[in-house]
């Protein structure tokens, strides 16, 4: 870790950002929100994974117009629910037509974590990758709620 790193990735302490992620980490059946990015208007579902890669669930969402739309994962509960534990949502247009759609969660950085993998932003007390790599540049974290 070098020290333009470190500096960058304390620069992030308190700062609201957003990145790319598929992951929620469900907890006494709540999660923070997902949001996911529709390029054109269609009918969306969602597929739940469990920590392990195993399908868990497949719900239809709905209809949605383009643009960014939020997940509430508290709806994972209704019905036969799942138990707390993480798991990875991908979002797609129904019946698999024009891929995946991006994902991503916004958070507070309460916290940093150095190992000799990475580094590691810590954002509602969940570790997550994407703190600025080693030539300081900020990599997939977004300042900002956007």
């Amino acid at each position: 870790m070098g020290f333009r790193v470190a500096e960058s990735s304390i620069a992030l302490l308190g700062m609201d950002v957003r990145a790319p992620s598929s992951e929620i980490h469900l907890t006494g059946g709540s999660a923070d929100p997902l949001h996911f990015e529709v390029t054109r208007d269609g009918v969306i579902e969602a597929e739940i994974r469990d920590a392990r890669g195993l399908k868990v669930r497949s719900m239809p969402l709905g209809a949605y117009a383009s643009g960014s739309h939020l997940f509430d994962p508290t709806t994972l509960t209704e019905g036969v629910g799942l138990p707390d534990g993480r798991y990875h949502i991908t979002f797609r247009y129904q019946g698999g037509e024009g891929g995946t759609l991006a994902s991503f969660a916004e958070g507070r950085v309460d916290g940093i974590e150095f190992d000799e993998t990475g580094d590691f932003l810590l954002v509602g007390g969940h570790r997550e990758y994407g703190a600025p790599d080693r030539s300081g540049n900020r990599g997939q974290w977004v300042l900002g709620s956007q």
